[in-house]
């Protein structure tokens, strides 16, 4: 009897023990489900993948992987694809009039984007002469916002993802999550919001995660990481 009960604690210790050890970010590529006695190591080794790889791209660093969740799902790849950032932004390598073929689309680009950014000024003012109609229901939220500014709750606009936390420096964007700790500025030597995480030691995954405003896996995915602007690059 006393043996039964001895073995059922140790059951019940292990299962607890066990289900902690699940991916605290979202995949987006290749997934493998965890079989009874798998390990971060097997796991890694099976998917023919570095063991660090393994442990950043499910978030498990200062976890016990000695046994992972049986049935849990486990990313084991992120998504393999040709960014839009790569081959539009890239010159690395390149000479003559290929280089000067991607030079000319990148000041093309630059120059559609000044102009796109201009027409969004001039719409927003527009609006903005519109709204100045109504000024006295404005006035009163703007006075609200103010005493709940002064009143402790964060500087700029909102305490939630919809806005910058108040730690943020000026250059960054908007839709960050509150729980940010540590930003990086993007420049012109980042190619991909791939090689940008990789460089601040996150996945990708965890990358478009805390920037919701990031254009995440999709059609259109990375191709608003702007150079001169800082992301969430830590939690």
């Amino acid at each position: 009897m006393k043996f039964s009960v001895i073995a059922s604690v140790l059951a019940v210790a292990t299962a607890a023990s066990a289900a902690t050890v699940a991916p605290t970010a979202p995949c987006g590529g290749q997934e493998v489900v965890a079989k009874v006695n798998d390990t971060c190591e097997s796991i890694a080794k099976a998917a023919n993948i570095n063991l660090v790889e393994f442990v950043k791209l499910n978030a498990l660093e200062g976890v016990d992987c000695s046994a992972l969740t049986e049935g849990q799902k486990y990313c084991v790849k992120t998504p393999t694809r040709v960014h839009k950032r790569n081959w539009f932004y890239k010159t690395e390598g390149l000479t003559g009039a290929k280089l000067a073929l991607a030079k000319k689309k990148i000041a093309s680009a630059k120059k559609v984007a000044t102009t796109k950014k201009a027409t969004t000024t001039t719409k927003k003012a527009v609006t903005t002469t519109k709204k100045a109609v109504t000024t006295t229901k404005k006035a009163t939220t703007t006075t609200k916002a103010a005493t709940s500014s002064t009143s402790g709750q964060q500087s700029k606009p909102g305490d939630d993802w919809s806005s910058t936390p108040a730690n943020a420096p000026s250059n960054a964007v908007r839709h960050i999550t509150p729980s940010c700790t540590k930003y990086a500025t993007v420049d012109s030597s980042y190619n991909a919001c791939e090689d940008f995480a990789s460089k601040n030691g996150i996945t990708q995954t965890q990358l478009f995660s805390w920037n919701a405003g990031l254009h995440g896996f999709g059609s259109h995915e990375c191709d608003n990481l702007d150079d001169g602007k800082a992301y969430c690059v830590a939690v």
